[in-house]
Parts: structure tokens; sequence; C-alpha cells
């Protein structure tokens, strides 16, 4: 398993990377059990998963688990999501893969992303008349796949696990563009 992986199946268990200047540590309540060998395999490849969580800004998810995890600012968006229809150029099957990265997103990194100082447009905005096509557009939702994890968030970027253990970086707009929230697409 190469380290973004690692990494990756660290956040999935619950497990953080604690840095403090010189020192760092892997840190889990009690509630998390974390596999022995991915605890091992995380200490052979230390040095790379530092440099990885230290790149990223590295930042744990929220408790996961229910629409309550979801803050207000954007828990009726994600409630209307379900039960939209599929809007302009996304085929059915990929908006319902939409609807749940931009859950997930919610649900585990929302409040992390807004502590950063990220707008709701840079997570869950698209282009107005072409929402999947327009990918210069894309919120930080729109641009996970089925199977990609957030691994951690820093200012104005998110590292992204790809299955098979590559790593994408996405970055918050660097340009202005049309944009509006997912939920707010007229259909």
């Amino acid at each position: 398993m190469n380290p973004a992986a690692i990494l990756s199946e660290l956040h999935r268990y619950g497990v953080a990377v604690e840095i403090d200047g010189d020192r760092s540590r892997l840190a889990w309540d009690s509630s998390a059990n974390p596999p022995t060998d991915l605890i091992e395999n995380a200490r052979q490849h230390r040095e790379a998963i530092i440099a990885l969580a230290v790149a990223a800004g590295e930042s744990e998810p929220m408790a996961a688990g229910s629409i309550e995890a979801i803050p207000e600012t954007a828990r009726p968006g994600i409630l209307r999501l379900a039960e939209m229809a599929s809007p302009g150029d996304f085929p059915p099957a990929r908006w319902s893969e939409a609807v749940d990265a931009c859950q997930y997103v919610a649900e585990l990194w929302l409040l992390r992303a807004l502590d950063l100082g990220w707008p709701m447009l840079d997570i869950f905005g698209c282009h107005p008349e072409k929402p999947r096509a327009a990918i210069y557009a894309a919120g930080l939702a729109l641009c996970i796949q089925p199977d990609d994890r957030i691994m951690a968030l820093a200012e104005a970027t998110a590292a992204i696990a790809r299955p098979g253990g590559t790593v994408r970086t996405f970055r918050t707009a660097i340009f202005p563009c049309w944009r509006v929230l997912i939920w707010d697409l007229s259909q």
C-alpha cells in the first residue's frame, strides 16, 4: 500500500496524524479500531505520510452518520438535492453519484472547509447552464468520484485519494466565473 492510500485508510478508521514541530504520532479515540497492519504500514512509511499530511494541511473530518451532522447553512440544500431530478447535462446515474458526494462532503468536511474560509461556491458550486460539463466551475463536492476520499483540507486545497492510491489536488477557484450552488439549479 502506498503512503497516500495508507493516509486515506487511516482517515477512514478515524486515525489522525498529529504533528507538533518535529514530533508526530497517530491518534484515535477508543471507539476506533484500526487494523494493526494499517498502523504498522503507517509507521513504516512515517516520513511520507507526515509529508502528505503537512502538504495537505492535515485536518480530520467531523464524525459522520446523519443529516444532523450537516451544518444548518447547507442542510436545506442537501435535503433538496435528494429530491431533485437530474438537472441540466447530468445523466441520472452521475446525478445520483453527485448527490452522494455532496452529502459526503457536507457530513464530513463542510465545517472544516468553512473554518478554513472556503466559500460555499468552492464547495458546492457549479455552472448554472452546464453543471456537469463546465468542470472549471465545479466545487469540491462535484469533483468527487465514486470511491474517492478526501484525505485533508488546507486553506485553498483538498487532497483527494483515488482508488489505486493516486492523489489529486483540488484547488479553490482561482478566477471568478459564473456559478450557483448545485441545489439552486433551476430545472
